[in-house]
């Protein structure tokens, strides 16, 4: 009997724990915490000061590394408190001047909304005598040379009986 696994479903979001059941963010925030309020706790300042921020930061930091709601810890939800309060909520809307193609009457989309581009003549013959010169540079050995020799001569050969017969058929 085939026994079946549960592949887990979460491989991309999976966090690993560090010590007990922190993970590395949440240590970080510890950490980050402890450090400040160590710093501020070793200062030169009156008690009245250094006591009330250390707090301050080892609470943050506690808030921040624990406090989970609804599947998310407190810095998403602050994210998402800035993000919600800066993002905009009205949006302006603005007139187009010219209107869109597809809407117009006139569209059909399987036409071509403009032909081939227009050769020049000169454009025209500097093709027809680039193809027509021969390559003096050819890679080719003699024996393949005679090969497409025979290749264009056949093609040339069967142009000339296709046109003699659209002749031929035409003319009668």
């Amino acid at each position: 009997m085939a026994q079946y696994h549960k592949i887990p479903q979460n491989v991309t979001t999976y966090q690993g724990r560090i010590i007990g059941k922190f993970t590395a963010k949440q240590f970080i925030f510890l950490a980050v915490g402890g450090i400040i309020a160590f710093l501020v706790f070793n200062t030169e300042l009156p008690g009245n000061i250094k006591i009330p921020i250390s707090i301050v930061s080892i609470g943050s930091s506690l808030i921040f590394a624990v406090l989970n709601y609804e599947g998310r810890s407190a810095d998403m939800w602050i994210q998402s408190f800035i993000n919600a309060v800066y993002a905009t909520t009205q949006m302006r809307w603005k007139k187009r001047i010219k209107p869109i193609a597809f809407t117009m009457p006139g569209y059909h989309p399987h036409r071509q909304a403009s032909g081939p581009r227009k050769r020049t003549t000169s454009e025209l013959n500097r093709y027809l005598d680039l193809r027509g010169r021969a390559n003096p540079k050819s890679d080719l050995s003699k024996e393949e040379q005679t090969i497409v020799d025979r290749i264009r001569k056949i093609n040339t050969d069967q142009k000339k009986q296709s046109i003699a017969n659209n002749t031929s058929t035409n003319g009668t």
